[in-house]
């Protein structure tokens, strides 16, 4: 018990931080001429909804594994009514489908300007899909657009506990969630 309230507590402030760091690189982005907004991993983020009277015009596409957009657009429905109009859901799987593809067959166009947010995602997906996903972002993003994204260190990740010592608990408590660590970057 001492061990998973430790890690909450841990996890509780780390996620919140980096969710309002994220949040007010967001707004900054909106003062800019943003027109779309990007949420790769989108799980339950609830930005699109947060800022939906301060960004009326901003475009937002959220992309996570159909099961996850399922669920999320059932229970926005229960909610809501309705899905709000400036909400895409993209159903993708980033380690087998081709990021471009899916998102222009929901109506993405890369011609305009977007901030693309990446949170808490990276580190379960391969060393490859993350590369793919990167390499599509710098050759068809807008001039202007950002991008935001936390990683794991890939030492911490393939296991350096001596460098890394609370890597050892993250990895441990996300393979018992049936979510293993996959990859990190340099």
């Amino acid at each position: 018990m001492k061990f998973i309230k430790g890690f909450r507590v841990g996890s509780y402030y780390y996620v919140n931080a980096r969710t309002k760091h994220i949040d007010g690189l967001l707004k900054e982005a909106a003062k800019d001429g943003l027109e779309k907004v990007l949420i790769l991993g989108a799980g339950f983020d609830s930005r699109a909804y947060r800022f939906q009277k301060h960004l009326p015009k901003v475009k937002f596409f959220e992309l996570d594994l159909p099961a996850t957009i399922a669920h999320k657009e059932a229970t926005v429905r229960q909610i809501f009514g309705k899905a709000p109009k400036n909400v895409t859901y993209v159903p993708i799987d980033f380690n087998t489908q081709d990021l471009g593809t899916v998102l222009k067959a929901k109506g993405y166009h890369s011609k305009r300007k977007t901030f693309i947010i990446w949170e808490g995602v990276t580190y379960y997906l391969t060393a490859e899909a993350v590369d793919k996903t990167l390499r599509f972002f710098s050759n068809h993003a807008a001039p202007g657009s950002a991008m935001v994204f936390d990683y794991m260190p890939e030492p911490a990740v393939k296991g350096d506990y001596k460098k890394y010592p609370t890597a050892r608990r993250a990895a441990f408590r996300v393979a018992l969630a049936e979510e293993p660590l996959l990859s990190g970057l340099p």
